[in-house]
């Protein structure tokens, strides 16, 4: 998921970008970034607390997750994503646009309810795979299986050593619920083997449901390194009683020799299902 996982990213919203002459700024509704670092987890874990995780994740019901945006073209909904570039923490580019699904399945139409950019936005390196043909309306498909994979290297017997394994508190997402667990590598920066920094499911604790997903890796080779942050998450629709999804993120930090650091973050939102 490294250069690749930019590339799909960037591709859906950020193509045909022209220079604006306005400034760009960041709006006070905007989500914040989803970059959380990683702490040093403690040195020593017991078989028992290990496995107390292990089991509660096993339980999770991985089904509504992954078929969430696979049924998105069953209903009309309305989308909105924006996505920034920063220089350091300066915003320097933006691209948002809301659209309106309709249709059935076999014949999907969107509308374009509004639409907005400002600065010019620097690929570097990837400045070449970008295309310059007009950006795709349509969401991802297959999201919640990229980034959940059934069996992750985390949760491989022959990982315990690399990973600590954790019990987090209860926390509310939107008017939900939800139980938290999550898996930290041990290393302070993933290694090559290890790229993994972090993994937390967020579940509905009567059904075990997935509901939310948040990931941090860190991809190195030779003139390359990525930090990438995901976060998924689906609820209920109260007009639909399907577990759809409501929001996605993702942030990468990618570094290049002889290049400034260069930080992209995509938001999306869905709403309004009829």
């Amino acid at each position: 998921m490294s250069p690749r996982v930019l590339l799909l990213m960037l591709t859906v919203l950020l193509v045909a970008c022209e220079q604006s002459p306005r400034t760009p700024t960041n709006p006070e509704n905007l989500p914040g970034t989803v970059y959380q670092p990683t702490e040093e987890p403690p040195k020593e874990q017991t078989a028992a607390e290990r496995d107390t995780v292990l089991a509660r994740i096993a339980r999770l019901d991985l089904e509504p997750f992954y078929e969430a945006h696979d049924k998105l073209p069953q209903y009309r909904f309305t989308r909105y994503s924006r996505t920034d570039q920063f220089n350091e923490e300066t915003l320097i580019a933006y691209i948002e646009r809301e659209v309106q699904h309709r249709g059935t399945p076999e014949d999907r139409t969107y509308e374009i309810i509004e639409a907005d950019s400002a600065g010019q936005f620097d690929f570097g390196y990837f400045t070449r795979f970008v295309s310059l043909a007009s950006p795709s309306v349509e969401p991802p498909k297959d999201l919640g299986r990229s980034l959940v994979p059934q069996d992750p290297s985390y949760l491989a017997p022959r990982n315990f050593d690399g990973y600590y394994y954790r019990v987090r508190g209860d926390t509310l997402l939107w008017h939900t619920t939800a139980h938290s667990v999550e898996v930290i590598s041990r290393q302070g920066v993933a290694g090559k083997d290890n790229n993994i920094r972090r993994a937390r499911f967020y579940y509905n604790p009567t059904t075990f449901t997935l509901l939310a997903f948040y990931l941090e890796r860190l991809d190195k080779a030779a003139l390359y390194e990525e930090q990438s942050h995901f976060y998924m998450q689906i609820q209920e629709d109260d007009r639909t009683g399907e577990l759809l999804p409501v929001n996605t993120r993702f942030e990468t930090i990618n570094k290049t020799p002889f290049q400034p650091e260069r930080r992209f973050r995509t938001v999306t939102s869905y709403y309004d299902y009829r």
